[in-house]
């Protein structure tokens, strides 16, 4: 049953573009999570908007956050999906 597949909510705002400010606090997290679940499969960023702080999402900030998700996926060889939906 679904009930059966584990799953965390994290429930703040998160700025995961600066790496100073959340990313290692997040890491830490979802390290302690594998560990409990055996793995992790995929990582849920929702939304873009929400923890992108104030960068700009046309230039290298892009690149950056993005490269941020990439390491807090890739000690646990998990997907990162990136909320981002249309106006």
């Amino acid at each position: 049953p679904a009930s059966d597949i584990p799953f965390a909510l994290i429930p703040v705002s998160l700025d995961l573009l600066d790496p100073a400010a959340d990313i290692a606090k997040l890491a830490e997290v979802l390290a302690a999570l594998a560990d409990k679940w055996c793995g992790i499969a995929l990582l849920i960023i929702d939304t873009l908007a929400a923890t992108f702080g104030g960068g700009d999402e046309n230039g290298a900030d892009m690149a950056a956050f993005v490269g941020n998700i990439v390491r807090l996926c890739q000690p646990h060889r998990c997907t990162g999906l990136i909320v981002h939906p249309q106006p």
